[in-house]
């Protein structure tokens, strides 16, 4: 259901009808409706198949698990969500109509500004490392000449569910945008840095590399973003996320938002070995 009718809400059928990996969608008068995903998310399944999930960012957590009790593989999941996410991405210049659409363009520096302000609410001690780092972030996504794709814009491991068997799809698609492709890797990758999963950040980038440059026509256009630009968007999307540790009431909140400046920063170095989030 909707108060507004958001501008993905007619794409959601001709992006399916061109083979991306989106779930089927028929418009009521309110809402959509889509078919239940049986499988589950990818969150589920790689918080069961990696031990290592919500322990300190920089543990050791493995993608090469195969199914057990019924799990779809790890590797496998990753895999085809970064598929998924390539084929996405390179719609906008395939489906025909969507750079017609009237969706929006990204547009980082609101929404750093509105964390800002949330920071500034609960913590604004914390506002001078959040600025330095968020200058920080500035200026690299200022270097990231990527081109355009069509983007999620709010990609995360519970925004991709599994079919019962095994195939994925993704959702929640009402924040579709255009941009550089890093925003959903950073975006994804972030999460992942905050559940403690290191390597499955890395292993959906590496996987998105390898299908984006696979895919018909991407010679002429990028097999994906540069390590600086992932790293740019992943530190951007942590400071985006820095008061959720408030507003989700975890305990020992404090540390956990200037735990997420110092890991965005982290990132930008190169990191995050041991930081925790």
């Amino acid at each position: 259901l909707w108060h507004a009718r958001p501008a993905s809400a007619d794409l959601l059928a001709p992006l399916h009808a061109a083979g991306v990996a989106v779930l089927p969608a028929r418009r009521t008068r309110v809402g959509i409706e889509q078919p239940w995903a049986t499988g589950g998310d990818l969150e589920r399944l790689l918080a069961r198949a990696t031990p290592a999930a919500e322990a300190p960012v920089g543990s050791a957590t493995s993608v090469s698990r195969e199914g057990e009790d019924g799990m779809p593989d790890l590797g496998r999941a990753l895999h085809d969500t970064a598929e998924a996410v390539a084929g996405l991405h390179d719609a906008l210049h395939t489906v025909p109509g969507l750079r017609e659409a009237g969706l929006g363009r990204l547009d980082p520096t609101c929404t750093v500004a509105a964390a800002r302000e949330g920071l500034e609410a609960v913590l604004p001690d914390l506002l001078p490392a959040f600025d330095r780092v968020g200058e920080r972030v500035r200026r690299a996504l200022a270097a990231d000449h990527s081109p355009d794709v069509l983007l999620h814009g709010d990609l995360s491991a519970d925004q991709v569910v599994l079919d019962a068997c095994g195939g994925v799809r993704l959702i929640d698609l009402d924040r579709l945008n255009v941009g550089p492709a890093g925003h959903d890797l950073g975006g994804f990758a972030a999460m992942e840095l905050i559940r403690g999963r290191t390597d499955t950040a890395e292993a959906l980038v590496a996987a998105y590399r390898e299908c984006a440059a696979s895919l018909d026509g991407a010679a002429d256009r990028s097999a994906g973003p540069s390590d600086a630009a992932v790293r740019a968007w992943t530190a951007h999307h942590l400071l985006l996320r820095v008061v959720e540790p408030f507003r989700d009431l975890v305990p020992a909140w404090r540390g956990r938002v200037e735990a997420r400046i110092t890991l965005a920063s982290a990132v930008l170095d190169g990191g995050p070995e041991g930081v925790d989030a």
